[in-house]
């Protein structure tokens, strides 16, 4: 596994987004299943960015900010966890081609609530990941693998797991690119969802993949029909077009 573990114990693991690896938080929505600085929304790319291929997972950017470690979690989460690592990756080549630099997010995965890095306001009940912006010392996102295994793996397998991650590093992302994004509730977690879209898109291009299977079976993780919406809009437009995206509903 390639990435800087920041914490590291039988139940928690963490991956550092740096020039090859990140993630993303969900929010209010309910149709999320993930969560932003503690709201929870529900697992959920665009048009074709110029990106350079990502390094292949077998093959990661270096990475010279942390000692490399293989982190440990549970034998029933490690292929979970792995497509995560896989996820963060992707979205960090995809960042840094797009945006030229690191995105700068620490992804810790764990199967106990104990390992958590922070947790949502609403609980944990059915929220599978969310952003900790209010640390004082790194941005990270928490992904409590039990929550993602039932509600994102199990419904949409890896297309899903790359939304969530997608989703969850647009709270950070899409922030970065205009403060004004940072609006909380359901308006900020369809940007986001946007986001998640075009990152998809993009991706499953860059792999020889159809995209519209790839968006297909990342929505059957999701609940509501404007998440959807959200999603399959941003397939189609570039990831900065994210940042001012407003649901027809909304309007």
């Amino acid at each position: 596994m390639a990435g800087s573990i920041d914490d590291m114990n039988t139940t928690t693991r963490a991956k550092l987004i740096t020039a090859g690896l990140l993630a993303a938080a969900v929010s209010v929505l309910p149709a999320c299943s993930t969560q932003v600085s503690g709201t929870a929304v529900e697992p959920a790319a665009a048009a074709p960015a110029t990106t350079t291929a990502a390094a292949p997972y077998s093959n990661p950017v270096p990475e010279t900010t942390a000692p490399r470690m293989k982190p440990i979690v549970a034998p029933e989460y490690e292929e979970l966890a792995n497509t995560v690592d896989e996820a963060a990756e992707w979205f960090a080549n995809f960042w840094v081609a797009n945006q030229g630099g690191p995105l700068g997010v620490d992804i810790v995965q764990f199967d106990r609530i104990e390992g958590a890095p922070c947790l949502p306001d609403n609980g944990v009940s059915v929220n599978s990941a969310w952003i900790c912006p209010n640390d004082p010392v790194k941005r990270s996102i928490a992904v409590y693998l039990p929550n993602t295994q039932k509600y994102v793996w199990e419904k949409g397998g890896e297309s899903a797991v790359f939304w969530l991650v997608g989703h969850e590093a647009s709270h950070y992302g899409l922030v970065d690119l205009d403060l004004s994004v940072d609006t909380g509730g359901n308006l900020e977690e369809l940007r986001a969802t946007c986001g998640a879209g075009s990152f998809v898109a993009t991706v499953a291009r860059e792999r020889g993949l159809d995209a519209e299977a790839e968006l297909n079976n990342a929505d059957k993780a999701l609940r509501f029909v404007e998440e959807t919406d959200a999603l399959k809009d941003g397939a189609n437009m570039k990831y900065e077009a994210c940042t001012t995206y407003v649901h027809p509903s909304m309007r």
